[in-house]
C-alpha cells in the first residue's frame, strides 16, 4: 500500500502484515471453498446453502424494518475485530483526510475504529445488509448511492436520511461518450433489444425507451 501527495491509497506491497493477510487469505479461501463445492454430490448442495443464505438479498417489498444485522454482517464485524482492513486504517491515520471506499469492508473497519470523516461510493442497484455497519444509527459512514432502490435499501437498513447521498453511478466517460450519454444511450438500447427475443418488452414499453434513449 502507498499513498501520495493527495492522499490516495492503492494496493501494494507492505498493504497488510502477516496475520492480516491469513485473514484476507481466510476469507478468500472459505468463500472459494463454498463456491466450488456445489457440483460434490450429496453434500455440496447443502454446504454451499450457506454461502447462498450468507450472500442472501431479501425480497426488497413489502418495504419494512430490516436494520437487524444480518449473519454476514456479524461474520464481517468478528475479521474486523481480528485487524481487517487495520494496514489500511494505519496509512490513512497518517494523514487526516477523508476515506472514500468503493468496497463495504475498508469503510467498516473504518467506521469501527471511529474514523467519521467515511465515505462509501455503492456502485450496485441492489445491496445486502452486509454493506451497513452493525448498529447503522450511531455509524458514521456516509454512503454514495447510485439509484433510488439503492437509497430505499439503506433506509430499510437503517441508514438515516442525512448519510445518504443519491450520485448516480461511477462511470468513466469513456463509457457514457459526451455530456450527453450518446454511447451509453446507445449501448442500453443494443442491450434491450438482445434481452428481449421474443419481442415482449418492446410493445409494451417502447413509448418509454424512444423517450429515455431516443
Amino acid at each position: 500500500m502507498q499513498q501520495n501527495r493527495g492522499g490516495r491509497l492503492w494496493r501494494g506491497k507492505g498493504f497488510a502484515d502477516d496475520s492480516e493477510k491469513k485473514l484476507w487469505d481466510r476469507m478468500r479461501k472459505s468463500y472459494e471453498f463454498l463456491s466450488r463445492v456445489r457440483s460434490v454430490p450429496i453434500i455440496g448442495k447443502p454446504i454451499f446453502g450457506i454461502l447462498d443464505r450468507l450472500q442472501n438479498i431479501p425480497p426488497f417489498y413489502p418495504i419494512k424494518d430490516m436494520s437487524n444485522p444480518s449473519p454476514q454482517a456479524k461474520l464481517i464485524k468478528k475479521y474486523i475485530e481480528k485487524g481487517l482492513s487495520k494496514g489500511a486504517l494505519e496509512i490513512v491515520k497518517q494523514k487526516p483526510l477523508p476515506l472514500i471506499s468503493s468496497h463495504p469492508i475498508p469503510a467498516l473497519a473504518a467506521d469501527y475504529h471511529g474514523f467519521s470523516r467515511n465515505y462509501c461510493i455503492i456502485a450496485d442497484a441492489e445491496i445486502a445488509r452486509a454493506w451497513v455497519a452493525m448498529d447503522p444509527r450511531k455509524s458514521h459512514i456516509h454512503y454514495l448511492a447510485p439509484c433510488g432502490r439503492a437509497v430505499m435499501r439503506l433506509r430499510t437498513y437503517g441508514v438515516p436520511d442525512e448519510r445518504i447521498f443519491l450520485t448516480g453511478f461511477p462511470f468513466p466517460l469513456k463509457l457514457l461518450g459526451d455530456k450527453n450519454l450518446s454511447l451509453l444511450k446507445y449501448d442500453a438500447a443494443q442491450r434491450l433489444h438482445y434481452l428481449d427475443p421474443n419481442n415482449r418488452f418492446w410493445p409494451l414499453h417502447h413509448v418509454n425507451v424512444k423517450y429515455f434513449l431516443g
